[in-house]
Formats: C-alpha cells, sequence, structure tokens
C-alpha cells in the first residue's frame, strides 16, 4: 500500500467504516451498504449492465461517503443497452 493513502475498514456488523489518514489520525462514518472506498465500484456497475435499472452507490473516499450514480442508455446503432458511470463522486 503506497504510505500517503487513506486506509479503509468496512465494519459491516455494527454499521461503521473506520479511516487512518496519513498522518495516522483516525476517524469513523456510519456504513451505507453497499459501500466500497474504490474497489468494487467496476464489479457493481456490471450487475446493472444490459438491465433497465438507474443505480447509486456510496463510495467513501477523502473522509467521507459520496455516490456513484449509473444509469442506463440506448446507442442509437445498435439496439443493446449498456450502463456507463454518470458522474465522478458526488459527496453528501
Amino acid at each position: 500500500m503506497n504510505i500517503n493513502e487513506i486506509e479503509y475498514w468496512f465494519d459491516r456488523d455494527i454499521g461503521k467504516v473506520y479511516y487512518k489518514e496519513e498522518d495516522d489520525t483516525r476517524d469513523t462514518l456510519d456504513l451505507e451498504d453497499p459501500a466500497t472506498s474504490g474497489h468494487l465500484i467496476f464489479y457493481f456497475s456490471r450487475l446493472f449492465a444490459g438491465s433497465e435499472e438507474d443505480y447509486k452507490l456510496p463510495v467513501y473516499v477523502t473522509k467521507k461517503k459520496g455516490y456513484i450514480f449509473g444509469r442506463k442508455f440506448h446507442w442509437k446503432q445498435k439496439s443493446e443497452t449498456m450502463t456507463l458511470l454518470t458522474s465522478p463522486i458526488h459527496g453528501v
């Protein structure tokens, strides 16, 4: 792990996200499931590929909670529906 990264731990049993900053200070956030600190975004988005559903994924980065939003769209040249991330993380 890069020494300049913030580390996150998810305790889903008690609904908390713990993080440790680069200078070793620590804090806690309330957890909203399903959630990630970034490593599961691609896999989560694939669950909605080809569906008619939009989705929202809670993401914990930069010491706060934000969301990744995905929505369906149709290619005019193709008949298939694809899912894309439509925006960067939006903080709460």
